[in-house]
């Protein structure tokens, strides 16, 4: 079976787990400031390893690197300071590094669900 049947079979399961009075766990994953945490080292590399070198590369080191930012309130600004990790956010290519940067994170978590997700049906079959 694929990994979509079982993750579709499990958010099936859990109203009717949840109405015979099972326990449900849920592993929710905040990516809120993950974005602003990305190195840019580190995403260069991980880009060279999934391939990409030469001009693009060059063009990806060049759009990371160098960046800079100030805050200014009421009308007062601070100094201007190198920013040496995060992605653009709203950018075209930011969810692509965010993509690559995490997917040496999540490609581990979801091999194991989806090595998990039988032993979980059987058990919840067996409960029925």
């Amino acid at each position: 079976m694929p990994p979509s049947w079982y993750l579709h079979t499990i958010i099936g399961l859990r109203p009717k787990m949840m109405d015979d009075g099972l326990q449900v766990d849920v592993v929710f994953l905040d990516f809120a400031k993950a974005f602003d945490r990305v190195s840019h080292d580190i995403l260069l590399q991980k880009l060279c390893n999934f391939g990409i070198s030469g001009t693009l590369l060059n063009w990806c080191k060049d759009y990371l690197t160098n960046r800079e930012q100030r805050v200014v309130i009421a009308g007062l600004s601070s100094s201007w300071t190198v920013i040496p990790s995060g992605i653009p956010q709203g950018s075209l290519p930011g969810p692509m590094f965010f993509a690559i940067s995490v997917h040496s994170m999540i490609y581990p978590m979801l091999l194991w669900l989806v090595t998990q997700l039988p032993c979980m049906l059987m058990t919840v079959k067996h409960l029925e």
